[in-house]
């Protein structure tokens, strides 16, 4: 059911096309508009062995009022419209790690201090700097890891919910981005837990101890 009207599945096209849904134009001219009787963009499919660039010369030669554009051009069209719509969401990418970075440090910092007196401890046992500063970065990169892992977990159920309830929505989830998101946990972790592993270091044995 769309658009007031009931429809029905006559074939599944091959993935790759730029349209999701084909209906016959006339159709959907009847049910947007009822008198619409122009189309804003029309796709041309070039037969076998065809040349992109003659069919577009004959197509300007015509005389039809259209400008003519090969997809490759016009996608790179789309591309350079959006470019700032893209700039803002690598914006709010990058302010979003930060933030999550920053959160990382915090609980580090925090949890390192209310383990004083077990820091204290190991390094009375002859723990080193090294020992102490790779279990704190060792804390943080299972943090991270973790909520990484929850985090693409959540994406794959989005992408379910999303392809569920608007089917002629698609959402990509491709192993190199599961990797990047990974990686920049990984990045992440080891930076944000630099400091925190610092103090850690420093913590002194003799006054942990005696305070305790």
């Amino acid at each position: 059911e769309a658009l007031n009207h009931t429809w029905e599945v006559v074939g599944i096209v091959e993935a790759g096309g730029m349209a999701r849904v084909y209906v016959p134009r006339a159709t959907v001219q009847w049910l947007l508009e009822r008198s619409l009787l122009r189309s804003t963009l029309l796709f041309v499919k070039l037969a076998p062995g065809a040349s992109p660039a003659q069919a577009l010369a004959a197509l300007r030669s015509a005389g039809y009022p259209v400008d003519a554009l090969q997809l490759d051009h016009y996608r790179a069209m789309l591309k350079a419209r959006f470019a700032t719509m893209y700039r803002y969401v690598d914006a709010v990418n990058v302010v979003s790690l930060v933030i999550a970075f920053l959160f990382i440090m915090v609980t580090l910092y925090t949890i390192v201090l209310q383990q004083t007196r077990e820091i204290a401890i190991l390094k009375s046992f002859g723990a080193d700097n090294f020992y102490v500063l790779r279990q704190v970065l060792a804390e943080s990169l299972l943090l991270t890891g973790l909520g990484a892992a929850i985090g693409v977990g959540l994406a794959f159920t989005a992408a379910w919910l999303i392809e569920t309830l608007l089917p002629l929505y698609t959402v990509t989830i491709t192993p190199g981005w599961i990797a990047l998101a990974f990686a920049a946990a990984a990045a992440g972790a080891l930076l944000s837990g630099l400091y925190p592993a610092y103090r850690a270091t420093r913590v002194d044995m003799v006054s942990a101890l005696t305070l305790e």
